[in-house]
């Protein structure tokens, strides 16, 4: 006889050896104990034969004896002995019930009380490997198929290895081959192993035992068509699997979910898609609804003539997920297919609001806001174009020449225009900057002519010198272009040594950029761009030194202006007394006439406005973004600004906008309707 697999062969010579064993032929027993571990190395059962070999016990145990009592006397002394190892746990107890049970089961294999003793005392014992040991040895020479089908199984069970539990499995099986519980430790043991020809294989025989609609056999039937499924070779037998699974449980989704990805590799679209029907019309998540319908929509649409389902498949997968970039190219693909390219326009809102959500909270990604682009195109170019400008900022080295309407700037006429607009004019405000909170700092400003020195960053005695390895040059052009927008010729650039510091300050005869040294340091001509068109920006919004103040000193001015019209608000209550004191008489003094009634009126509209500490400055910074961009149609310049003052000034644009708060809002501000207006209006 020759075996047919390794697990065969180890269980064939295992049983010669045990046989050669009780005949006393000590040589050859030993020979097919070494031939069983070659084709299975470190089977137990052949290891204790082995060494029981080796040792001379087994020519002890072949010596002819005198059988003093019977078998039923020694399974009485075997139950006793059990029950006191059970109670007490002592290895000596257990050895004397296993040394019992031995002689009964070498003189009968097949005595089954002894053999249900043996397990019992296994599943009891702390320490099991005797026992299971004595069945292991036992096993090789029972040649009832039932009794040899139960242990292979309870062997398998209890095998910590997977090799020796298959060869287990493999004699249980051969013995019974109808065991459903062989068949699935085989299944088992053939997973772990990494075989999933052998696993399919015995899948299949197993599965010829159950009635189809049984639901053990239906999950096993699934499996195995996965398992199938992987091979072009056996994705026929996967797809009849398949069939029979949905002709039994027709609503089964892991069903209806296997079968229409099979007929989709089987060049069956159209099935696929009326089986992904069947789903849509259950399923209530809206992401899993979104991507049947996505799937089903593709599927269609490689179907000649069933375009128009495939379209509406795809429509409805748009409402579910306006913001997925597959789902928006496959309807405008179909869309233009059908010759309404029209029809875009409906779904651009929904597109746009998903993802300017997504840019809001740091998913920035290019493909997708030039998807905004192809979409907005037609319906709206200006949206187009202020997409194609951004993308171009994150992306400088991805584009093909200058996208219209690169660093445009704004007219002057048009930036007077646009500011004498009340409904343009609000547009710009960040929602934290109410308009009487800007018109009080309009006021202010009219007093910070004398005023500013004794403010942090604005100070003379700050000032120290631009780091030499700056280029002030790389910037100049642009800023002088900005400058006229404003009136001025040209400016000078200066640092300071308070941090994050961003002013136009009148000083001698021209006016100086006055920027933080960090600003210098960490920027680079690009952010230093950005911040000269910030510092503009506070000074065309009537605010440029005011805007300029740090967050602590802004509150104080704001607190200082409710002193001076003696309005009360709860802010006053948070500055330092004495310097509040000091603020409040300078800008007393230094206030003109003509602004005190209007900062009175102002004070009074803001009286029960619950102003939070440093809460104003961020709604500033907010506005002046805006305002800088709008004035240098500067994108990639602000952006990185924004990043700057934010503290992140290392890796590319994208990287550092993930990270900026601003830099996201600002984002999502120039793709809205407000800024479009507002850009359409100064230019």
């Amino acid at each position: 006889m020759r075996a047919q697999s390794d697990g065969e062969r180890a269980i064939f010579y295992l049983e010669s050896a045990e046989l050669l064993e009780q005949a006393g032929a000590i040589n050859e027993a030993q020979r097919a104990y070494r031939a069983a571990l070659r084709a299975m190395p470190s089977l137990a059962p052949a290891e204790l034969g082995l060494q029981r070999v080796s040792s001379g016990a087994a020519r002890e145990s072949a010596a002819p004896k005198t059988k003093a009592v019977s078998v039923h006397t020694l399974m009485a002394e075997a139950r006793d002995a059990a029950v006191r190892a059970g109670n007490s746990g002592k290895p000596a107890d257990a050895e004397v019930a296993l040394g019992l049970l031995g002689q009964i089961l070498g003189r009968d294999p097949h005595y089954r009380d002894a053999i249900g003793l043996a397990r019992a005392l296994a599943s009891q014992l702390p320490e099991p490997k005797p026992a299971l040991d004595l069945l292991r040895t036992v096993f090789g020479r029972i040649s009832d198929a039932g009794l040899r089908y139960e242990l292979g199984v309870y062997l398998g069970e209890q095998s910590t290895r997977d090799e020796d539990a298959l060869a287990y499995f493999t004699v249980a099986a051969q013995a019974r081959p109808d065991g459903k519980q062989a068949l699935r430790g085989l299944v088992r043991c053939y997973q772990q192993l990494g075989k999933e020809a052998e696993s399919a294989r015995v899948m299949e025989q197993l599965l010829a035992l159950y009635d189809p609609a049984d639901p053990s056999a239906v999950d096993l039937r699934l499996i195995l068509a996965g398992y199938l499924a992987r091979a072009p070779e056996t994705l026929a037998r996967a797809l009849e699997h398949g069939r029979i699974v949905l002709s039994s449980r027709g609503d089964d989704p892991r069903a209806i979910t296997l079968m229409a990805g099979l007929l989709e590799r089987t060049g069956q679209p159209a099935e696929a898609a009326e089986l992904l029907d069947r789903l849509c019309a259950r399923e209530r998540d809206p992401d899993r609804l979104h991507e049947l319908y996505f799937r089903r929509a593709s599927l269609l649409a490689e179907v000649p003539g069933r375009e128009a389902q495939a379209l509406a498949a795809v429509e409805r997968a748009a409402e579910l997920g306006p913001g997925n970039r597959t789902t928006i190219l496959l309807l405008t693909r179909l869309l233009e297919r059908l010759g309404q390219t029209e029809r875009v326009s409906t779904f651009l809102e929904p597109i746009r609001l998903a993802m300017l959500g997504g840019i809001g909270r740091g998913a920035l990604n290019p493909s997708d806001i030039r998807l905004l682009a192809e979409v907005a195109n037609r319906p709206n170019p200006g949206l187009a174009q202020m997409a194609r400008l951004l993308v171009h900022a994150l992306e400088p080295g991805e584009s093909i020449g200058l996208p219209d309407g690169f660093m445009r700037p704004a007219s002057a006429q048009g930036l007077q225009a646009a500011f004498a607009t009340p409904a343009l004019r609000q547009l710009l405000f960040a929602p934290g900057e109410l308009p009487d909170i800007n018109d009080l700092l309009t006021c202010v400003e009219t007093a910070m002519d004398r005023m500013f020195p004794e403010f942090t960053g604005l100070n003379g005695d700050e000032t120290v010198p631009v780091p030499p390895n700056v280029d002030t040059g790389a910037i100049r052009n642009n800023l002088q272009q900005w400058c006229r927008l404003l009136g001025i010729e040209d400016m000078a650039m200066r640092a300071t040594s308070i941090n994050n510091t961003v002013a136009v300050l009148d000083e001698g005869e021209e006016p100086t950029l006055r920027l933080g040294v960090n600003l210098w340091l960490r920027g680079d001509p690009i952010s230093w761009r950005g911040l000269g068109a910030l510092a503009l920006a506070r000074r065309a919004l009537g605010g440029g030194r005011v805007r300029s103040l740090v967050p602590v000193e802004l509150d104080l001015m704001i607190a200082a202006s409710f002193e001076v019209t003696k309005v009360f608000n709860a802010i006053t209550a948070d500055p330092d007394a004495r310097r509040l004191r000091d603020v409040a008489n300078n800008l007393g003094k230094n206030l003109p006439r003509r602004q005190r009634r209007p900062l009175l009126r102002v004070c009074q509209a803001l009286s029960s406005h619950h102003f939070e500490p440093a809460a104003t400055a961020r709604a500033t910074l907010t506005t002046d973004l805006r305002m800088a961009l709008l004035l240098s149609g500067d994108v990639a310049g602000v952006l990185s600004a924004a990043c700057l003052l934010d503290g992140f000034a290392n890796g590319n644009i994208k990287q550092r906008i993930v990270l900026s708060r601003n830099a996201q809002d600002l984002c999502v501000w120039m793709l809205s309707d407000a800024y479009l207006a507002l850009r359409k209006a100064v230019a």
